[in-house]
């Protein structure tokens, strides 16, 4: 690979840059595609992978560590998707295309030179003749010059298990001849330098494939982008649970309302939002503004930092959390006027498609009084809640509250539900509080199996 500045084009890349995109796809795709051509045997499967491997790089691209070099996760991520393909976990393309394919991009090496490309298809069939296990080491050690403690920590195996695996596979081209030919007795070159050579010579052999590497740019980006939309459309679905909260308050109510998908509807504007960092909800009695914040708004937004320090010190390892999404609501909803930010915070590395620990929040800007939190998977949570006694929901209840700095003296806890919800699928205890002095119902804490959260019926602070 050509040095480029690549930490550059990450950085333009997690922005969204599309020319980022390209640069890092025409920049990494040679190599990329050599590694897989040592790696597969079957070249009719080659472009499958290679799709997949780059829907993979681009979907990944947030996890990357920054103090560890480029190569070495994206050799790991090559590594994964052969692997997924040798277990025939996943097939995209239909018999008739590959066939059509094929008979379009047959050859691998240039055939400008045909004794030389028949000498690089020699290597490669030896190569191949290797099994998997040994030929990776091999690909591994002398065409990436990686360590023995880098292959095991690529292959996740114990370092003797690569060394064993290295001396296997060097005995097995030592046994053919025609590799330990005149030429190492004549110059006294070791196998190992003769395979260095011979691999670097076959790849740099290999003619990239031009269209193959122009389908596998637009599939994979398109695929990625498609991803990324979806995603946000969950995490919008996410902010519009978490304002119903604040809307309908009572999470029985919440679930078996009859208004409820005409709000959804509404507050999803489905009638053509885009994805954009801006959007406009109207209905009847309902307009307001959501606007997705960028790092260096939630960083300079007092309210943002006071409710983000607030869970931090509540819940210490949140500090760890990524912040999936943060957005500020302005504008009347309900006939009412709202000023609300809201943010969801996700266990760093993690997905919302598989089991993770997350935080969602909304505060009102203009008092600063805590409008929603809802924690999944933090402590304290009730692992069966609809089995909870009533002094056990409360003492949850008032730990919950704690570990959020809310205040609950001068208030009277009361369970007004503990029953499995059959919507949900899932138990709950519902706490309400209210205030001695009159009776009035201030805010209430929901358990649910997994997850814990709090709304306030009243603006004023508790």
């Amino acid at each position: 690979m050509k040095d480029i500045n690549i930490e550059h084009w990450i950085e333009r890349m997690k922005e969204g840059d599309p020319s980022a995109f390209q640069v890092i796809y025409e920049w990494s795709f040679p190599e990329i595609y050599r590694s897989v051509v040592f790696l597969m045997t079957e070249k009719n499967e080659i472009e499958d992978v290679m799709n997949e491997i780059y829907f993979q790089l681009w979907r990944s691209i947030d996890n990357y560590d920054a103090n560890r070099p480029f190569r070495f996760w994206m050799h790991g991520i090559v590594l994964k998707q052969i692997q997924k393909w040798r277990t025939k976990s996943w097939r995209r393309f239909r018999i008739f295309e590959k066939k059509q394919l094929l008979e379009v991009e047959e050859h691998i090496f240039s055939d400008r030179h045909v004794l030389e490309a028949e000498a690089h298809q020699e290597m490669l069939t030896l190569v191949h003749q290797l099994s998997y296990k040994l030929r990776t080491v091999i690909i591994l050690r002398y065409y990436h010059d990686y360590t023995f403690d880098e292959i095991a920590e690529l292959l996740a195996i114990p370092v003797g298990t690569v060394k064993s695996r290295h001396h296997a596979a060097l005995g097995s081209f030592a046994s053919l001849t025609h590799l330990m030919s005149r030429e190492r007795r004549k110059n006294f070159m070791s196998i190992e330098q003769q395979l260095r050579d011979k691999l670097q010579d076959c790849a740099e052999a290999m003619e990239i494939p031009s269209e193959m590497q122009e389908r596998i740019q637009e599939s994979s980006y398109k695929r990625y982008r498609n991803d990324k939309y979806k995603a946000k459309s969950n995490l919008k679905v996410r902010m519009v649970a978490c304002v119903l909260a604040i809307i309908l308050f009572m999470p029985v109510v919440l679930y078996t309302g009859p208004a409820v998908a005409a709000q959804i509807r509404a507050l999803l504007n489905l009638s053509g939002t885009e994805d954009l960092r801006s959007f406009v909800t109207k209905d009847e009695d309902s307009n307001y503004i959501t606007t997705i914040l960028y790092a260096d708004e939630i960083s300079g937004n007092k309210t943002a930092q006071e409710l983000l320090a607030r869970i931090y010190r509540g819940f210490p390892e949140t500090k760890d959390f990524e912040i999936a999404n943060a957005q500020i609501t302005k504008g009347i909803n309900g006939g009412k006027q709202i000023h609300l930010f809201n943010v969801i915070l996700i266990e760093k590395g993690k997905t919302f498609e598989e089991p993770h620990k997350e935080v969602v929040a909304n505060i009102d800007v203009e008092t600063g009084q805590i409008q929603f939190v809802q924690t999944i998977g933090l402590e304290p949570f009730a692992p069966h809640a609809s089995k909870l006694q009533d002094s056990e929901s409360i003492a949850m209840a008032g730990a919950f509250l704690k570990q959020l700095d809310v205040r609950s003296d001068g208030y009277q806890p009361e369970v007004v539900g503990t029953h499995a919800d059959k919507v949900q699928g899932n138990g709950q205890s519902i706490v309400i509080y209210k205030r001695i002095e009159d009776g009035k119902k201030m805010f209430q804490v929901n358990l649910q199996d997994g997850s814990t959260s709090v709304a306030f019926f009243s603006s004023e602070k508790p």
